[in-house]
């Protein structure tokens, strides 16, 4: 048996601050789209909030990052 003698990397733990929750509430917040505005337009921005969910592969499901959302703009 042969040793590699090409340098390996093994990744252990990869660190990512991104959040979706967080880039799509301070894109809303710099476009000026408000929850009075979210909730009034719900059947326009909804199937947006669930696309960019898919997009990102967000873990908790499109209903649970559609709430999040919204309650984290309503804290705003």
């Amino acid at each position: 048996i042969k040793e590699s003698t090409k340098p390996q990397v093994k990744i252990k733990n990869i660190k990512n601050d991104f959040s979706p929750v967080n880039e799509i509430t301070k894109f809303l917040k710099e476009n000026n789209i408000t929850l009075k505005n979210i909730i009034k337009n719900k059947k326009r921005i909804a199937p947006i909030l669930e696309n960019y969910s898919m997009k990102v592969n967000y873990k908790g499901g499109t209903k649970k990052f559609i709430k999040e959302v919204i309650n984290k703009l309503s804290k705003q």
